[in-house]
């Protein structure tokens, strides 16, 4: 983890949360990982030393006995206000861990897990009540548990040793301490640790909110910020937040109607809201956070499906059911599994139908709702009248949904990887629409192609902590599209196109031939970028988007960009020559160059080549190497050495990442300087001068520029990072 990421993350955490929790997140990324009672001492290490190195010098006195009497009334007051410091601490430590839980940003993992099943269950069950253990155990028991944990350093190297010396006393302790139950300790035994990629993508908040507002309109942008704001929320808070929201009605100034029309009003933006709502779970935007409390009616099926189970297991009689036990276990049982990606892509594609767990959730809140989805259509009926029926069980559906959502108040959490793959799909198709051509055709095959890029299944589900941590990117898969499926996809998505154009009074109508589609196809397959790869499936001719080679175009455009602008024109045409050479080779045999490869492959003097070379130098992206490979021109009285120069993409990727998160730190600096100043105008509105009213009408315009110069660089960080 790079210290630039560790500085971003925490002005990050500060803008949102305050100074306290942006010291916490620091402490948990330098450490990587601590306890409750090592973060509190961790934060407490500055006045605690300086108390007890006071208390140690009255102390150490020797045989002058009235020293140390004197100095006991001052030992007592100072471990007195020593622990009446861990109490604040401790209480302030427990809210700051609350937050950064609430919002998805800490990562909590058990101390001694049994075993790797029992490991996993435990983390999912700490992630939600790890907080909660913190706050009912009492600072009493916090102090004599922290001497355990003080020095956890030197405790591992006495164990090593021990460990070392006796073998077979191990042995026999272990298998004691495997038969003995496990031993509960302080704080609940967890270690906290926070997600930088989930903190950094604070960054890239604004541009989920207008990828939302795209797809789904600005009532789903709404809700997606409050859910931005609260972190988990269920289904009638988030929707009480945007009623609350003051810029959530720009109209509000019409208020001068009757009491009933209001009402009438507010209720139907109510229910507006809870259909904007089920929508962004279906399309994936929220997912599931937390498995829901079981209902009455649940609990009762579930007493009785343990009796019966248990008066089988005594009778002796075993039956294997899977059938009743597949169409049982997730329904009637409460564990109501999280929305995952393929939930509802098998079928529908990414917007398709709801998400399985909804359905469950109907099925148990509604008996009938299954002899309802069962019972034939009529045959005879008309289209008109098929279609007011769909509607109207459409209808009854979110009726149902919402009646089930706000029973078992299940809370919800952004799908940061889903919308950040949106965000990504949107960047991979300006790029390649830049690369081929502008045209509908283009775009729309495009559009149809990033259909079939997804989220794999287990990007979704909860994975170790040290694999969220420090795993960022994105674990795609392009599935393969026949040459039918991908026509269907086309036209589907220039008819969107076309009624788009019709709201906007434009009607010229496209369509598509087969032999237009085929020559582009044939086109993407032998462009010099290879963007579009194909292969036969059943039969028939398959394509699919090269992902890989997409990504590595793309980082390698802001990697020469990058170069360019540091630089300048005659170091990134060298940078690009190592660079190509390097990477069609063995990346683990690494090439070098001198001054005179360099002079004749770039088409440049030696003096230029030699500029060039220095400059990537200074700028770190490239190293130089002695070598003992001497020039042409070399005479007995040269010196015996020359240097080489190596450079690779990796390398620079990491010097461009580093250079990126360094200007972005800058830029949220100089807008807190820039609010700072604002705040101290605008406390004194009444009194400001005309140069203080100019000057304040300045920086609220610099604020706007830092602002949006912050947001431009999300964009190169999710290429960089998520990709």
């Amino acid at each position: 983890m790079q210290s630039s990421q560790v500085r971003l993350a925490c002005a990050l955490l500060q803008d949102a949360f305050g100074p306290y929790v942006a010291a916490v997140g620091r402490q948990l990324l330098l450490c990587r990982s601590l306890t409750f009672l090592e973060l509190r001492d961790l934060l407490l290490s500055s006045s605690s030393s300086s108390s007890s190195s006071g208390s140690s010098i009255g102390l150490g006195g020797g045989p002058r006995g009235y020293i140390v009497a004197a100095a006991a009334p001052k030992s007592a007051a100072a471990a007195a206000h020593l622990q009446q410091g861990r109490d604040e601490e401790y209480c302030k430590l427990r809210n700051a861990l609350l937050v950064l839980l609430q919002h998805n940003l800490l990562i909590c993992t058990p101390v001694n897990p049994g075993g790797s099943g029992a490991a996993a269950a435990a983390a999912a069950a700490a992630a939600a009540a790890a907080a909660a253990a913190a706050a009912a155990s009492a600072p009493a028991h916090a102090d004599a548990g922290a001497a355990h944990q003080q020095n956890p350093a030197h405790n591992n190297n006495s164990s090593t040793n021990d460990s070392n010396s006796t073998n077979g006393s191990n042995s026999s302790s272990s298998s004691s301490a495997a038969a003995a139950p496990p031993v509960l300790l302080p704080h609940g035994g967890v270690r906290y640790s926070l997600n930088v990629h989930a903190a950094l993508a604070l960054l890239r908040f604004p541009a989920f909110a207008a990828v939302t507002q795209e797809q789904l309109g600005s009532n789903a942008r709404l809700l997606l910020l409050q859910v931005f704001k609260a972190g988990r929320v269920c289904m009638q808070d988030a929707v009480a937040l945007a009623l609350a929201d003051p810029y959530a009605n720009p109209d509000g100034d019409v208020a001068a109607v009757a009491a009933q029309q209001q009402q009438q009003h507010s209720r139907q933006r109510q229910q507006e809201l809870q259909r904007c709502f089920l929508q962004l779970v279906s399309n994936a935007f929220l997912i599931q956070c937390e498995v829901p409390m079981a209902s009455a009616l649940q609990q009762q099926e579930q007493q009785q499906q343990q009796q019966h189970a248990a008066a089988a297991a005594a009778r002796g009689k075993r039956k294997a059911e899977p059938k009743a036990a597949l169409k049982r276990l997730p329904s009637k049982a409460a564990d109501i599994p999280a929305y995952t990606a393929e939930d509802s892509d098998d079928e529908e594609g990414e917007g398709g139908a709801l998400p399985g767990f909804l359905l469950m959730m109907l099925d148990d809140g509604d008996p009938a709702a299954k002899a309802r989805k069962t019972t034939p259509a009529g045959g005879g009926s008309s289209s008109s009248s098929s279609s007011a029926r769909h509607a109207q069980k459409q209808q009854q559906l979110m009726d149902s949904l919402v009646a089930r959502l706000q029973q078992q108040r299940v809370p919800f959490q952004v799908n940061i990887p889903y919308i950040s793959l949106l965000l990504c799909k949107k960047a991979v198709k300006q790029f390649v629409v830049a690369r081929v051509g502008d045209t509908r055709l283009v775009q729309a095959t495009t559009a149809a192609l990033l259909h079939a890029v997804r989220l794999r299944p287990q990007q979704q589900q909860q994975r170790a902590a040290d694999e969220q941590q420090y795993n960022s990117r994105l674990d795609v898969q392009c599935k393969w599209l026949t040459f039918d499926a991908l026509e269907a996809g086309v036209n589907a998505e220039l008819q969107q196109q076309q009624q788009q154009q019709q709201q906007q009074q434009q009607v010229p109508r496209v369509t598509v031939q087969k032999s237009q589609l085929i020559r582009l196809l044939d086109g993407l397959t032998k462009h010099p970028d290879r963007l579009l790869a194909t292969t036969m499936k059943d039969g028939q001719a398959a394509y699919r988007l090269d992902w890989q080679q997409i990504k590595g175009l793309m980082q390698r455009r802001i990697l020469s960009e990058a170069v360019l602008a540091r630089c300048g024109p005659k170091a990134a045409r060298v940078w690009r020559r190592i660079t190509n050479i390097g990477d069609s080779f063995n990346p683990s045999s690494a090439i070098f160059f001198d001054e005179q490869m360099i002079a004749d492959g770039c088409l440049l003097p030696p003096s230029g080549a030699r500029q060039a070379m220095y400059s990537l130098a200074l700028a770190g992206f490239a190293r130089f190497y002695e070598s003992d490979r001497l020039p042409a021109n070399t005479t007995s009285m040269s010196s015996k050495h020359a240097l080489v120069i190596r450079c690779s993409s990796e390398e620079t990727q990491q010097q461009v990442l580093q250079c990126i998160l360094k200007a972005a730190l800058n830029l949220l600096e100089r807008k807190r300087a820039e609010a700072q100043q604002l705040a101290q105008l605008r406390c004194r509105t009444q009194c400001l001068a005309d140069s203080e009213l100019q000057q304040q009408r300045q920086r609220e315009a610099a604020e706007d520029i830092l602002e949006a110069n912050v947001l431009k660089l999300a964009e190169p960080l999710a290429i960089l990072m998520d990709i």
